[in-house]
C-alpha cells in the first residue's frame, strides 16, 4: 500500500491519496479519469510513502491532507 502526493503543475494545487500502484494511480489522475482531479492536469508525483497496513495508510493520508 503507498499513500502519495501529486503536484499539479499548472496550479498551485496538490492532492494525496492511497494506491496499491503508483504508476497507474498517475496515469489514471493524469488521463483525467479522477474527476477530483480532472481540472488540475498534468500532475507530477512529489511523494511516496509505503505502508504495510491500510489503517495506517489512511492515518498518513489524513495527516497530509491536514497540512500540519
Amino acid at each position: 500500500m503507498f499513500v502519495y502526493i501529486l503536484k499539479s503543475l499548472p496550479y498551485s494545487w496538490h492532492y494525496v491519496g492511497l494506491t496499491y500502484s503508483v504508476n497507474r494511480r498517475l496515469k489514471e489522475h493524469n488521463k483525467g479519469w479522477v474527476r477530483k482531479t480532472r481540472f488540475y492536469r498534468p500532475f507530477v508525483l512529489v511523494h511516496v510513502e509505503i505502508v504495510n497496513r491500510l489503517g495506517d495508510a489512511r492515518k498518513m493520508e489524513k495527516f497530509f491532507k491536514s497540512g500540519y
